[in-house]
């Protein structure tokens, strides 16, 4: 089993470079085949959101644990080098909370990622997802990376961090032009 630590998250988050892998597998298929690398870039940031190597419904339970245990193996990784990291979580259904939840702290801070939650049945399965998770890990501090938001997180923990997704902030930048 790994085990996280908790990350020191200042009250200034939103203001401080961290970097966060919501974007496609493929851009960071390379930090899980030469994680060494990523501790020289680590140093420029004051912490990393986990990887999110993706966990769906249609993929074999096999690929959906492997990707769990990678986005684990790489935030142990980092940690073990001082790097700041907080966990983010994801989930497919209600077949993937074992091992989604596995070994996540408790009573920490922790980030999901709303991507993808665009369709009714993606949201549903989100927020069966997030109730669990919260019944489960009793998160002190959510980040919420994403521009949909299918339930209002403040419902669910005192204090939440919103981060607009990339696009959001594209789309935002082309109506100001």
């Amino acid at each position: 089993m790994i085990n996280f630590h908790e990350p020191e998250v200042t009250k200034g988050f939103s203001d401080d470079l961290w970097v966060h892998f919501n974007i496609d597998d493929y851009y960071f298929e390379r930090v899980w085949s030469s994680p060494e690398k990523l501790l020289n870039i680590a140093q420029r940031y004051n912490g990393f959101l986990s990887t999110t190597f993706s966990v769906y419904v249609v993929h074999p339970y096999a690929m959906n644990v492997w990707n769990v245990y990678r986005n684990r193996w790489i935030t142990a990784f980092l940690q073990h080098y001082g790097v700041n990291v907080i966990p983010c979580v994801i989930w497919a259904d209600e077949g993937s909370y074992e091992y989604a939840f596995d070994s996540l702290p408790k009573f920490a801070t922790l980030a999901v990622s709303t991507v993808g939650t665009l369709k009714v049945v993606d949201r549903k399965l989100f927020v069966m997802g997030f109730e669990e998770m919260i019944d489960v890990l009793c998160p002190e501090r959510i980040l919420v990376y994403g521009e949909y938001l299918p339930l209002k997180f403040e419902n669910w923990c005192d204090e939440v961090v919103y981060v607009k997704s990339d696009w959001a902030k594209k789309r935002e930048k082309m109506k100001g032009e």
